[in-house]
């Protein structure tokens, strides 16, 4: 009795609820209006600490207001605690933003974006708030100009063939890769090369579209764009790996020396690099290491070895324009682990295939070090942000929401300006990355 009593005065009020909502239709919540005196403390941040001078890249600029008060825990103890009072509750004029070379007055500008002049010659600049005329410390943001050649930044086509090896039997718990699967893979990717989902204050637009192969390497149709499904043998998988790595029964230790060129040549794998960015998604075991996947150019065309794609291992081969290339699978795309491959996403793969090399370091490091030798790039520590969406810079210590594609853990919808610049010389210039050619307009 007492619970349909419950449940009858619940409606009951619910029903007064609404009604009251009907009758008040122009009620407005009486919010204090913040004051001077309610500020005890503000902050300015910025989400980077570069700024790429195109017009287009904005700095986010992040202002809070703090107000600090007391108040008593559950122990009966006094503690000061502090909460973040609503910039909106201001009144009109209460904010203003600035920024200002060294040496100049400062220059105010309205919004929380700051684009930057593209015709300033200044390296840097400090941007702070002023809130009821109290002030910010300035931040200090370096300016980079934006100068490339756009004869290079042409629109290019990359035909992918995802050459799928099937495990002998699958588990109706496996895996299955589907045509969905791939296409969502590329759309990624095109989101991050094509600089289509955030305006990060370095970002850059290669103008490269990943599109899924629609012909394979004899020129039929596939049954699935992008997918070379090849089923492997019934073998054990030790003889298996044994086959596809070139080595005698029970590998060559933890590490082995990888040559797959055989293997996936026996099984229709290899196909035109002219025609088809390759990349083989194969059912290894967890033991090979993942060093032995490295996938970047390997061939420059002589005379443009200029230092540009700096890093790359093994060192690049310089070959003249024309010239036939004596080449194996790594040179001419990548080998990804099935189980990776799932989870990984593919603009962080087209990147390597393009030159960039990732952001992170294990182990220590020196504080200079700038281990994929783009300057606007940050570097994290492996074992303390490996999977963490926020991590540190080691060099400047700057707490940063990772977007890049070349780091761990990370939303992968950037490639800065300076990576930019490595894509577009490797796409252009390594012989093996110029499959785009094939493409008709």
């Amino acid at each position: 009795m007492k619970n349909i009593k419950y449940i009858l005065y619940s409606l009951l009020a619910v029903f007064f609820l609404f009604t009251a909502c009907d009758e008040t239709e122009d009620f407005q919540y009486d919010l204090h209006e913040t004051t001077a005196a309610d500020i005890d403390s503000i902050i300015l941040k910025t989400n980077h600490i570069m700024l790429l001078l195109d017009g287009v890249s904005e700095l986010e600029l992040d202002l809070s207001l703090i107000q600090f008060g007391i108040q008593i825990d559950s122990k009966g103890d006094t503690i000061e605690v502090e909460h973040d009072l609503v910039k909106t509750n201001l009144p009109d004029g209460a904010i203003k933003y600035y920024y200002q070379y060294v040496g100049q007055e400062p220059v105010e500008f309205d919004t929380e974006n700051y684009v930057g002049d593209v015709d300033t010659n200044e390296e840097k600049v400090y941007l702070f708030a002023r809130v009821f005329g109290q002030e910010t410390a300035k931040h200090e943001v370096l300016l980079k100009k934006f100068e490339i050649d756009e004869a290079l930044r042409t629109e290019k086509t990359i035909p992918v063939i995802f050459h799928i090896f099937e495990p002998a039997s699958l588990l109706p718990t496996d895996f299955t890769f589907t045509e969905e699967h791939i296409q969502d893979k590329l759309d990624q990717a095109n989101l991050a090369f094509q600089r289509l989902t955030n305006t990060s204050p370095n970002g850059f637009d290669t103008k490269i579209k990943f599109v899924a192969a629609k012909y394979d390497n004899k020129g039929a149709p596939l049954a699935v764009p992008g997918m070379n499904i090849i089923q492997m043998s019934t073998d054990t998988a030790e003889e298996e790996h044994a086959d596809m790595f070139n080595l005698p029964m029970g590998g060559n230790g933890l590490y082995p020396k990888v040559n797959m060129t055989p293997y996936i040549t026996e099984k229709g794998a290899m196909w035109d690099h002219t025609k088809f960015f390759n990349v083989w998604v194969i059912a290894v075991k967890q033991s090979y290491a993942y060093d032995q996947y490295n996938f970047m150019p390997r061939h420059i065309l002589t005379g443009h070895n200029d230092g540009t794609l700096a890093g790359v291992y093994p060192a690049l081969t310089e070959v003249d324009e024309g010239a036939p290339i004596e080449y194996g699978a790594l040179d001419i795309g990548g080998f990804i682990p099935r189980k990776d491959f799932i989870n990984q996403e593919f603009a962080q793969i087209a990147g390597e295939w393009l030159g960039l090399l990732d952001n992170y370091r294990i182990g220590p490091f020196p504080p200079s070090s700038d281990l994929d030798y783009c300057d606007d790039t940050f570097t994290f520590n492996w074992t303390l942000y490996k999977n963490k969406l926020y991590k540190v810079d080691v060099v400047s210590g700057f707490e940063y929401k990772s977007t890049n594609i070349m780091d761990l853990e990370s939303l992968c919808t950037t490639l800065t300006y300076e990576q930019g610049k490595r894509v577009l010389h490797a796409i252009n210039y390594c012989p093996t990355r110029m499959c785009w050619k094939s493409v008709e307009d």
